[in-house]
């Protein structure tokens, strides 16, 4: 299997908008429209370069995203559950939102953290870590679900992770990208013909804490938060095989 390519891209920041409170894992709605949540419950929608606080839920999200049908589901850490909300309606209102999973065969989760969309079976996978703090304590009890949005059918398809901090779903290859923070690495997942669910390490980081935050472009490009302020020439090997 050839190592991914690793390449260290160097930017120009440009700021959007400024938070009064603080905003997490930023996503697209289906008109291109980036919203965030605050643990604070506050929706946040951009608006050029301001963000407006559309509504606020009773909880503490922490990540949501969006289904082709622009319906928004939240992770929310104080009801333990995977939330979801109908889109405004027409007269600018806003509709209640509902509990579409807290539980597997049984067991309450621990907390989901972070979602990811998949257009083409049309379902959510999210992990179900807790808190972040929280994690230390029990560091490979965490796992990464899937739950069928026609069906509600929810599927566990890993465990015995150490704290997923972020998860994004790459349509052209069809594979799911997880950060495991205290493992330092990302993992991927590959589903089969027979909807089993296959893991490997695509990448193992040297150094630092873990990678934070992940998202994908359009052309299938990987991008990679990293926990840690400093980063000296030489951290990671940069090589393609």
């Amino acid at each position: 299997m050839n190592t991914p390519l690793i390449v260290r891209q160097k930017s120009v920041p440009e700021k959007v908008c400024e938070f009064k409170s603080i905003g997490i894992f930023p996503r697209e709605d289906n008109a291109g429209t980036m919203h965030v949540v605050s643990p604070g419950g506050e929706v946040f929608m951009f608006n050029e370069t301001t963000a407006e606080s559309i509504f606020q839920i009773q909880g503490q999200p922490i990540c949501l995203c969006f289904d082709s049908a622009n319906f928004m589901y939240l992770a929310d850490l104080d009801s333990k559950a995977l939330l979801f909300k109908p889109p405004s309606l027409s007269d600018g209102s806003h509709l209640q939102e509902g509990i579409i999973a807290k539980e597997y065969e049984g067991k309450p989760f621990k907390g989901p953290t972070c979602l990811a969309y998949n257009k083409e079976d049309n379902c959510i996978y999210f992990a179900d870590c807790g808190v972040f703090e929280d994690s230390s304590l029990e560091p490979f009890d965490n796992t990464i679900y899937s739950i069928d949005l026609d069906t509600r059918v929810l599927k566990r398809i890993l465990t015995k992770l150490s704290f997923v901090t972020d998860i994004c779903y790459d349509e052209a290859n069809q594979c799911l990208y997880a950060a495991e923070i205290f493992m330092n690495r990302i993992i991927r997942l590959k589903q089969n013909e027979d909807g089993i669910f296959h893991s490997s390490v695509f990448y193992q980081f040297n150094g630092r804490l873990g990678p934070s935050a992940l998202t994908i472009d359009e052309k299938g490009n990987l991008y990679v938060a990293r926990m840690e302020y400093n980063m000296s020439e030489g951290d990671d090997n940069m090589n393609e095989s």
